[in-house]
């Protein structure tokens, strides 16, 4: 930056000649930052989708390596660990093969109201009936559909 010469021409230079040097240049630094600001926001806005993207498809591979592999990852550097959690379903039961063996089995649990067999209501009811038919039906649980969560926690 020069050096301001005085307002007449001559070589004292006065407080306010600095005072304009120094906004000048402050408001041009601020237009240079407010530009590089703009361009900044700009293409994080055009790259955003792309990293989320590239971030859920690395994800996805993880969580795909974890269940083939079935094993704990460390994250040393962030302190954190990572792995697949099995998760059963709720159990579903074999109608068909209830009225192929009983079928008097699958009219009484729809006399009873609960044909639909919601595992936790049909287990309450069981429990409190002591019915036959409800003992007898239960025999046909099978497992449910279950989930894996991956799971990702500070290490301990």
């Amino acid at each position: 930056m020069e050096c301001p010469t005085g307002s007449e021409g001559g070589d004292a230079v006065t407080a306010d000649d600095v005072t304009r040097a120094i906004e000048t240049t402050a408001a041009t630094e601020r237009e240079h930052a407010l530009a590089l600001m703009q361009s900044i926001m700009l293409l994080n806005r055009e790259l955003s989708p792309l990293v989320a993207a590239k971030q859920r498809a690395v994800n996805e591979l993880k969580q795909r390596m974890l269940l083939n592999r079935e094993e704990t990852i460390y994250d040393h550097e962030r302190g954190i660990v990572a792995y697949i959690q099995r998760r059963a379903g709720t159990p579903v039961y074999d109608l068909l093969r209830a009225c192929e063996a009983e079928p008097g089995v699958v009219t009484s649990a729809g006399l009873a109201g609960v044909l639909r067999l919601d595992h936790q209501l049909f287990s309450r009811f069981r429990a409190r009936s002591g019915s036959r038919w409800a003992d007898h039906l239960a025999s046909y649980e099978m497992p449910g559909q279950g989930t894996d969560a991956l799971l990702v926690e500070p290490m301990k």
